[in-house]
């Protein structure tokens, strides 16, 4: 089974684009509980509660799941030989530890330390609390798939972007890092960003196609690569939290 190491290692520009891994939820539903909300209701409000900010961005850390998964990332793509030429995070706690456990896990098996630095560009965006717990409580995941496709129940659930704005900050930082070129980076981010660059260049969809029964796993993301060769193509892959590719 083939795996990103070997997208790597035939190709000389490669981005990984990962969703976060597992983090802590069970403190914040803990502290709703004791203030009294539902038990039916509390998961659904806490996850608004996140998505929409009103809760700050440190409580959202990965949990050891998540550590222990982004460690050993970092330690398969150094087992494997793989330079990294920066790790980039998005400014959500989930999103920036996430990067940081890998290189963590790359110092442990190699002994370098990946560069790091975080990216607003690959921040999730801002929801409504209302729409977004309406949303949670009535569709779920697929709600995101569905407000890029432009329905309109979901007009109003993210306050920061358009589903074109959100396309073009994510896509034009994508393909600013590879006019950078030189080598391998990781971009640890969000559902969000990960479900639009899936959409857009592993199915080949535009807003408006999307999938609304797909969502990336958590330390799962997409691969890219870009063939100088074959008309400067932006090609695409789904890899799995193992890194093998799906």
């Amino acid at each position: 089974m083939k795996t990103v190491m070997d997208v790597i290692g035939a190709n000389q520009n490669v981005i990984m684009v990962e969703r976060h891994g597992d983090y802590f939820m069970g403190p914040l539903i803990a502290r709703l509980l004791a203030e009294g909300v539902p038990a039916k209701q509390v998961q659904m409000i806490a996850y608004a509660r996140n998505y929409s900010r009103l809760e700050p961005d440190c409580m959202f850390a990965l949990n050891s799941t998540g550590v222990r998964i982004s460690r050993e990332q970092g330690a398969a793509l150094a087992k494997a030989g793989v330079e990294i030429a920066e790790i980039i995070g998005s400014h959500q706690a989930r999103g920036p530890d996430t990067g940081l456990f890998i290189c963590e896990g790359y110092h442990e098996e190699s002994g370098k330390w990946p560069p790091f630095r975080c990216h607003a560009a690959i921040d999730y965006p801002q929801y409504e609390y209302e729409v977004i717990h309406r949303a949670l409580c009535e569709v779920g995941d697929p709600f995101l798939a569905q407000w890029l496709n432009g329905d309109p129940r979901w007009q109003r659930v993210v306050i920061s972007d358009t589903p074109q704005s959100f396309k073009g900050r994510v896509l034009g930082f994508i393909e600013d890092l590879f006019r950078l070129g030189g080598g391998t980076r990781i971009l640890t981010s969000h559902f969000e960003i990960v479900t639009l660059v899936h959409g857009l260049l592993v199915e080949g969809k535009q807003l408006g196609e999307f999938d609304e029964s797909w969502a990336p796993t958590k330390n799962g993301g997409v691969i890219l690569w870009y063939e100088w060769a074959t008309g400067m193509k932006i090609h695409a892959r789904d890899y799995r939290p193992d890194l093998t590719l799906v």
